[in-house]
């Protein structure tokens, strides 16, 4: 669990959604580094391990688009992509079936933030037969 402060200057308690480790690309050094990512109602954290400071953080809400990697995406398997206005971020996992894993919990974990935006988009096959 994830302390945070309030408005209130009380300390709110977060639940973990889901949590492991995982390999990501570096931003400014394009090098990959193994994190430990947690996942929480409003942000994905990263460290170098369980229980250290954070390295950075990407807000749920700031989630444009969550996926598995295609191949040319990525010179590595098991890929997902968190894009988000400024960055596109590849995390590795140890299996695609993993890295699904996280692209399913990152996506419930948009519907639960914007639950009225997740009921009022079309399913895609009805939005790409309304466009032909």
């Amino acid at each position: 669990k994830l302390a945070l402060p309030s408005a209130h200057t009380k300390t709110t308690t977060m639940e973990c959604l889901k949590a492991g480790r995982a390999v990501k690309l570096g931003w400014h050094v394009k090098s990959w580094r193994e994190r430990y990512f947690e996942l929480f109602s409003n942000t994905l954290t990263y460290s170098a391990d369980r229980g250290k400071p954070s390295k950075g953080h990407i807000p749920v809400k700031d989630m444009q688009n969550v996926r598995l990697a295609e191949p040319a995406e990525s010179s590595r398997p098991h890929v997902f992509l968190v894009v988000t206005a400024g960055r596109t971020y590849q995390i590795q996992c140890n299996s695609t079936a993993e890295a699904q894993e996280w692209v399913d919990a990152l996506k419930q974990a948009q519907t639960q933030l914007h639950p009225a935006t997740a009921a009022a988009a079309p399913p895609p096959k009805a939005a790409a037969a309304t466009a032909a």
